[in-house]
């Protein structure tokens, strides 16, 4: 009989071992929940030491496989760092899990703009006369608005600045493709019809050019004939500046509602958005870019003149009841996951 070949020393795949292997160690590995490093045992002959033959180098690794063989001579720390006992495997899921679920019910709990949806077909009546008067206006998405900025910029060094800045806007349609709005909508000035839904933001932050733009502080005010019908205080604002300290790209603002008219604002159910309680759950989002007009410097000062137009939409966040409840459920299944590991 012709002596079997003995296999040599080099390294095998472990989906293709199968002789000397150990039974006790083939387990069933989650690895999306334990992402273990893929390592690479060498075949070797029964009875030789293999304590130092596991080799990590990540040029040699190889797939990581759902079903995993140890060779039978492979050390008892080797065998524990590919297979965790099955029992802590367990308890470290319970574990994961638990603080899962209590992290969401937390960020649920305590944040107003963790789930929300822009609003679609929403109603808006700057007239104050309801939802269903000949006035309203049914707004598929957001308004386009059009406007100026005044920005005075400070700066400390060569790239770092404080800023304040005054942009006016007017409301000049609404959709995509821009939609014009009613005639009532605008005062006839001689032959030039202007827009009556004016809106006024006033902001302040900081800056590095050729960096980036941050907004700490805001308010933006919509206007019909001069009469505020909304006021919305700055959560976040944001944009990317180029070598001038001009805004590249767009220019990001988040508000939340502070008062909003009655019989004004409704959402596609025709709710009065003004009814919403608390009334910063009603949320305002302005994207613009902006076009440099002019730009001026006085010693450390710097002054941008920059043109505007973009859009303006609204969210509002799940009624509070609505995240009590759902942070509940959450916080239970954890605490039956807990009782359960006991």
């Amino acid at each position: 009989m012709a002596k079997q070949k003995t296999p040599n020393a080099k390294t095998r795949n472990w989906r293709a071992m199968s002789k000397g292997t150990l039974n006790k160690c083939h387990s069933w590995v989650s690895f999306f929940v334990f992402p273990y490093t893929p390592v690479e045992i060498p075949y070797t002959k029964r009875g030789q030491d293999n304590s130092k033959k596991i080799n990590t180098n990540k040029n040699n690794r190889l797939p990581l496989a759902r079903h995993m063989h140890l060779n039978k001579t492979a050390t008892v720390a080797e065998k524990k760092m590919l297979f965790p006992p099955p029992m802590k495997r367990r308890k470290l899921m319970k574990r994961l899990s638990m603080a899962v679920v209590s992290t969401l019910a937390l960020l649920m709990l305590t944040s107003n703009a963790f789930a929300f949806a822009f609003l679609e077909d929403w109603v808006f009546n700057p007239f104050g006369t309801g939802a269903e008067s000949a006035t309203a206006l049914t707004v598929p998405d957001f308004l386009n608005v059009l406007g100026e900025t005044t920005a005075i910029n400070t700066y400390s060094d060569l790239t770092n600045f404080t800023f304040e800045e005054t942009a006016n806007f007017t409301v000049n349609g609404y959709g995509l493709p821009n939609a014009n709005l009613p005639n009532s909508y605008y005062n006839v000035v001689g032959d030039i019809s202007v827009p009556r839904i004016t809106a006024e933001f006033i902001g302040s932050g900081t800056g590095t050019t050729a960096g980036s733009l941050i907004f700490d502080l805001g308010t933006l005010s919509v206007a019909f004939d001069g009469i505020e019908i909304g006021l919305f205080t700055l959560i976040d604002g944001y944009a990317n500046l180029d070598g001038q300290a001009v805004p590249n790209g767009d220019i990001t603002t988040i508000f939340e509602a502070t008062s909003l008219a009655a019989n004004t604002w409704f959402d596609s159910s025709l709710k009065d958005l003004s009814t919403v309680d608390p009334q910063n759950f009603v949320l305002g989002f302005a994207t613009t870019n902006a076009t440099l007009d002019s730009s001026t410097f006085d010693e450390n000062i710097q002054t941008l003149v920059l043109g505007n137009n973009g859009q303006f939409r609204l969210a509002v966040v799940p009624e509070p009841s609505t995240f009590l409840l759902l942070g509940a459920g959450l916080l239970g299944i954890g605490f039956i996951a807990r009782r359960k590991e006991k």
